[in-house]
């Protein structure tokens, strides 16, 4: 379920109950309107929230083993029936679009009125676990994947993550 909470109050206003499956995350569109939710069971729902109604259901993310060209050589996830866990599911700017990204390896890009799928990106090694569309260009967006085995690497390949540091860089004002 989602619950639609108020700042002031602190109190629950809104429950959205119509999921089969754990709700793994959510966001509003620009406007405030409309809210994408992806589940555990790898489907992603979008409701109007002024009648609360649910309006749209797209497809699941579904696992699948598929070879990987890249270092991790190969992504292992659960058995091919077995639906993938939605993680990121996100408005483009101007609202006509859903970009979900899953633990199939994979980000879909949905035209919302088409209710179809208008690009599916593949070529990550792992599950996809984070993700957004940039509000300046629905053309562009970021996605980040759990990494291949690690236990591949030798020792003296392993890095630590770097230090955070601050820099000295001014940031421009947003607008």
């Amino acid at each position: 379920q989602v619950d639609l909470l108020s700042l002031e109050s602190t109190m629950v206003f809104h429950t959205l109950t119509r999921f089969n499956d754990p709700v793994l995350c959510a966001s509003f569109r620009g406007d405030g309107r409309m809210l994408v939710a992806g589940d555990a069971g790898g489907k992603t729902h979008i409701f109007d929230l002024r009648s609360h109604a649910l309006m749209r259901i797209f497809g699941v993310h579904s696992h699948a083993v598929r070879p990987c060209h890249s270092v991790c050589a190969r992504v292992l996830l659960p058995h091919a029936s077995a639906a993938a866990q939605v993680h990121v599911a996100r408005f483009s700017a101007d609202g006509a679009r859903v970009f979900t990204a899953s633990d199939d390896a994979r980000a879909i890009c949905w035209d919302v009125a088409a209710e179809a799928q208008v690009r599916t990106f593949e070529g990550h090694c792992d599950r996809v676990r984070s993700g957004r569309i940039n509000p300046a260009s629905a053309d562009l967006f970021f996605t980040g994947a759990l990494h291949g085995p690690r236990a591949a690497l030798p020792p003296s390949a392993r890095r630590s993550p770097p230090a955070s540091r601050k820099l000295a860089i001014p940031l421009p004002s947003p607008g």
